[in-house]
């Protein structure tokens, strides 16, 4: 997933020119604050406190609440993240904090799955329940079939129980905080993201797919961003790209 949050930048170079002051919600390990720092931004990065990361951070990431940022008034030019809103529990108060740290005329740059991941995703995911199935049949680690999204099957076995694994099996979980996958098809749609940063007091710019395809199962690992490109224009972006303002200044 690295080198995909490296291709996502790429394509929104043009709002990150040397200087401009940057913060990141959501952080992880830092890929995209270094890939940000190395074209001249001044960045902050912050995500949750306690949150389980495995590795070296490319970049210094700062904990926070997940609400509150830790910065002043006015601090930042652009305020960025990745595949991030969608897991945030508080999202109305947090997006009104960005508002906060943002200076006059300063830009929400956001990047949100889009149905078209939601949709590849929940089909790879019957792909993973029967690769997993058949790995156990043969007495196979499953640890070598695929990658999944969220807790592994076995993970699932071993905590709830065979029914709530057979539940899992028959619907593919959430991916952030709204109720179901099913939810998400709906509420990733653009009109559904578009009314959320307009509830937080935000206009919406500019909207548009940002060109990679990529699913939650790790479906087609091997892909270059340019074989991404192609398949995008057939099974649709992972995720769309939305530039907002604060509504004050429109």
């Amino acid at each position: 997933m690295e080198d995909i949050r490296r291709a996502e930048l790429l394509d929104l170079r043009e709002y990150f020119p040397p200087g401009i002051r940057v913060l990141e919600l959501g952080g992880g390990h830092g890929v995209q604050a270094a890939v940000l720092a190395s074209w001249g931004c001044v960045v902050q990065s912050v995500d949750l406190a306690g949150r389980d990361i495995h590795g070296d951070l490319a970049f210094p990431i700062q904990d926070y609440d997940g609400v509150h940022i830790p910065f002043g008034d006015d601090s930042f030019d652009i305020v960025f993240s990745s595949n991030v809103l969608e897991h945030v529990v508080s999202l109305r108060e947090l997006l009104g904090e960005t508002r906060r740290v943002l200076v006059s005329g300063g830009t929400g740059l956001h990047l949100m799955p889009s149905p078209a991941w939601r949709f590849w995703t929940s089909v790879t995911h019957y792909v993973s329940v029967a690769q997993f199935g058949w790995a156990r049949l043969r007495g196979h680690s499953i640890q070598q079939m695929g990658c999944f999204e969220g807790p592994r099957p076995e993970q699932v076995l071993a905590q709830k129980g065979s029914m709530y694994a057979l539940r899992r099996a028959a619907l593919p979980g959430a991916h952030g905080e709204y109720p179901s996958s099913l939810t998400e098809l709906a509420r990733y749609h653009p009109i559904a993201w578009k009314r959320v940063f307009r509830s937080a007091g935000f206009h919406v710019d500019r909207v548009w797919g940002h060109g990679l395809f990529y699913a939650g199962y790790g479906l087609m690992p091997n892909l270059t961003r340019a074989g991404r490109r192609r398949v995008a224009r057939i099974l649709g972006s992972a995720c769309n790209v939305f530039v907002t303002r604060p509504a004050s200044q429109v």
